[in-house]
């Protein structure tokens, strides 16, 4: 019985009826993981529908419902499941909820969700979630749509130094955002943080270039060197395979 269940959830049916207590919600789970992560739509609502009917859905049922509306970038949806979740959600969910709003090109309420979190309201962000925050400051940068983007940028990884920690990807992110919007002196404070901090990865080429552009308008012919010459040897060390030439 439990496999013909099984089987049905699999095809993304409900369970016979007079079999439906065998199977639980991790079974449920299961089989509308595998809609959502195939983006189908109407299978994932059928595969909901079926989770509810038959037992009460987890907080990874609920991560699970978000991540699929994320996936489709259906960022109404994403948030009417986050509204549902009992409690409000942890940081998954929001974390979910902050791509959906993303790829829905909505990057100010994905911003303006994660500075909730930072404020109290709701999940406690984590690394995530900051990942998340910087990308959308990053849109809104390229845009032109939020000119307190470098300062935010900023900002967010002073606080994750102090819980969680920063790691390469958030500076290197944070530095995208403020050469988008041509914050040359800001920029070149985040990548020689970045250069100096010995817990992450070095600093990519993509960075290592981004910092090199910001010294020409600030007039910085020292700071310049001093990245060119970091660059050849962590190059040399093998702390980065990518070549100043191939750039």
């Amino acid at each position: 019985p439990r496999a013909r269940c099984g089987t049905a959830l699999g095809a993304g049916r409900a369970p016979p009826p007079d079999l439906a207590n065998c199977v639980g919600v991790g079974e449920f789970n299961a089989a509308l993981r595998a809609r959502a992560r195939s983006r189908d739509v109407a299978g994932t609502a059928r595969a909901w529908a079926a989770l509810v009917e038959h037992c009460a859905p987890n907080d990874r049922s609920y991560g699970i419902l978000i991540d699929g509306h994320a996936r489709v970038g259906d960022a109404d949806a994403a948030l009417a499941a986050l509204a549902a979740v009992p409690g409000g959600g942890n940081v998954v969910h929001h974390a979910s909820c902050m791509q959906a709003l993303s790829r829905a090109g909505r990057d100010a309420e994905a911003a303006a969700l994660h500075e909730r979190m930072v404020a109290g309201e709701g999940a406690r962000p984590n690394q995530r979630s900051y990942h998340g925050y910087l990308r959308a400051l990053g849109a809104l940068s390229r845009a032109g749509d939020d000119d307190d983007a470098p300062r935010k940028a900023a900002a967010a990884l002073d606080e994750l130094r102090r819980s969680v920690g920063v790691d390469a990807r958030a500076y290197q992110t944070a530095v995208y955002v403020c050469r988008e919007a041509k914050d040359w002196a800001r920029l070149l404070a985040i990548f020689e943080a970045h250069a100096r901090d010995g817990d992450v990865a070095a600093p990519d080429g993509l960075a290592r270039t981004a910092a090199l552009q910001a010294c020409r308008p600030l007039g910085d012919d020292a700071a310049a060197k001093r990245v060119w010459d970091a660059w050849q040897a962590d190059l040399a060390a093998g702390r980065t395979r990518d070549a100043p030439d191939a750039l």
